[in-house]
């Protein structure tokens, strides 16, 4: 199957797993701006590398939906406040009015913050601990708080802010801004699809250098997008960057360069993938779409 099937296809399973696990909340005054943030059209690529890295040890995906769930969650949590005024001040996401046009700020926050926490929720169910065990689910909570907490993904949002109004920013910045604002929440991803997989140490190791690799080419690409493509083909609204003066590899090296360090990314990321002992078909693939992209 070519892999742009094989990710719609698992985009479209996901986008049901995210569906069933918000239904409880349908009475709740917290549920039409979650919903809308959540159950927004994506790519769903981080809970579908979470699912590849995982069937390749098992092909019960029934037990892993709400780690899935839980990941896109954490997602949807950091895009909510990444578009605010206070930070990016975005007006168009995957093609719609952000979280905060439609709902407000307060609400989009509130919405965030509740995301966030449901995230967690699901990790720490009942279903889960009975499924895979108190050791393995914890394993799984400490690794994703601490790649999307203060040390990660919210260390990198806040260094972006930091930086917002320097005249020039160090390249070492930038890279650490990209490391933890968009490969850990990546590389959080494949983890815990080897955590609950069982995946060896060697391919823990493996997985966590996929995506970190990943993740720096991944925000690189979408950098390189926002300053060349169209509202149309990127579904954000064009020339953020540039508009908000945010420190990125095209700002600080150009287009032609940061497409060099984004393919330099990529093929150790591929090298990783090829490495692992199972499960690497996909990755590789992604890998391969993703150095498409950015060649154009």
């Amino acid at each position: 199957m070519d892999i742009r099937d094989r990710l719609n296809e698992e985009a479209h399973y996901i986008d049901g797993v995210l569906a069933e696990c918000l239904a409880p909340l349908q009475e709740s005054v917290m549920h039409a701006a979650m919903s809308y943030a959540l159950l927004s059209p994506g790519k769903r690529v981080r809970p579908a590398l979470c699912l590849a890295v995982y069937e390749a040890c098992t092909r019960d995906r029934e037990r892993i939906k709400p780690v899935l769930a839980a990941i896109e969650m954490v997602h949807a949590y950091s895009i909510i406040q990444d578009d605010l005024p206070s930070m990016d001040n975005s007006d168009l996401r995957r093609g719609k009015p952000t979280t905060h046009k439609v709902h407000g700020d307060d609400m989009a926050l509130l919405a965030s913050d509740a995301l966030l926490t449901l995230a967690f929720e699901e990790l720490s169910s009942a279903q889960m601990v009975g499924a895979f065990g108190a050791e393995r689910c914890l394993e799984a909570i400490r690794t994703m708080a601490a790649l999307v907490g203060a040390e990660g993904l919210v260390g990198g949002q806040a260094m972006d802010v930091i930086t917002s109004s320097d005249e020039r920013v160090e390249l070492g910045t930038i890279e650490y801004i990209h490391k933890n604002k968009t490969a850990a929440l990546i590389q959080a991803s494949v983890l815990l699809g080897g955590i609950f997989g069982c995946a060896s140490e060697a391919d823990m190791g493996r997985l966590r250098a996929f995506g970190e690799s990943f993740g720096m080419a991944y925000q690189i690409v979408d950098d390189i997008a926002d300053a060349s493509a169209t509202e149309a083909q990127t579904g954000k609204t064009a020339g953020q960057d540039v508009k908000n003066r945010k420190a990125t590899y095209v700002t600080a090296l150009g287009l032609a360069e940061a497409r060099e360090r984004a393919l330099q990314y990529l093929a150790q990321a591929r090298e990783s993938a090829v490495a692992l002992d199972s499960g690497g078909d996909f990755l590789t693939g992604l890998v391969d779409l993703l150095a498409e992209k950015a060649r154009h």
